[in-house]
């Protein structure tokens, strides 16, 4: 009996030195590991209070 299931993961570099993506990808492959890219949209909704310089960055 099998069963399909989805596992999604997300792998970051905290540091933003090393290429992640690139190294994941090739070692998925490597292993015949089955996967789909997704495409992810990222909005920000920024808003001035006008007076000052500060600016809020809220994702949405």
């Amino acid at each position: 009996m099998s069963m399909d299931f989805v596992l999604a993961v997300t792998i970051t570099d905290s540091t933003k030195t090393k290429d992640v993506y690139t190294e994941t990808i090739r070692e998925l492959d490597r292993h015949n590991f089955e996967f789909e890219m997704v495409d992810v949209d990222v909005n920000v909704e920024i808003e001035s209070s006008g007076s000052t310089d500060e600016v809020t960055v809220s994702p949405l």
